[in-house]
């Protein structure tokens, strides 16, 4: 005989379950306006449910702080405090603006480098151009001015 319980008692079960109510309440908000909530309703685990509501329409690619993120993944027993999180925010801004001013010295040595290296390859071309010639003692290099040397191989 099977011991599993029909379609039909598992839709009665259903409809006649007392209802429960879920409780939600709002736990904070984060620096871009997201508003993160815990429910009494309990996941597999038994932990109460964590979710969160994103600013604007919506729109669930919205940035989330780090500190809400481990907070509503669990690795984080206490929701993160609000000096907690300003004071990574302005930590994080610190380290973007370190990380500019550092990319723009990079990005100047690398222009000077590069510039003098185009000098150097320019010299390089023009004294190879200018090498690259027979020289004679019978034929001026520069038209209408004389050589020394010249003078002196002719004599």
């Amino acid at each position: 005989m099977n011991r599993r319980p029909g379609l039909l008692s598992l839709i009665w079960k259903q409809l006649t379950k007392k209802s429960e109510r879920y409780e939600e309440k709002i736990v904070g908000k984060d620096v871009y306006g997201n508003l993160f909530y815990e429910s009494n309703k309990r996941n597999f685990r038994g932990q109460p449910s964590r979710f969160h509501m994103p600013y604007g329409a919506q729109d669930f690619l919205n940035k989330i702080s780090p500190e809400w993120d481990a907070w509503l993944r669990y690795r984080r027993m206490d929701p993160p405090s609000e000096d907690e999180v300003m004071k990574n925010v302005k930590l994080s801004q610190l380290k973007k603006k370190n990380a500019a001013e550092k990319n723009q010295q990079l990005i100047d040595k690398h222009a000077e480098i590069l510039m003098r290296r185009r000098e150097e390859e320019a010299r390089n071309k023009f004294n190879e151009f200018n090498s690259s010639y027979p020289k004679y003692s019978s034929v001026e290099t520069n038209p209408g001015q004389s050589d020394k040397s010249s003078k002196g191989d002719n004599k």
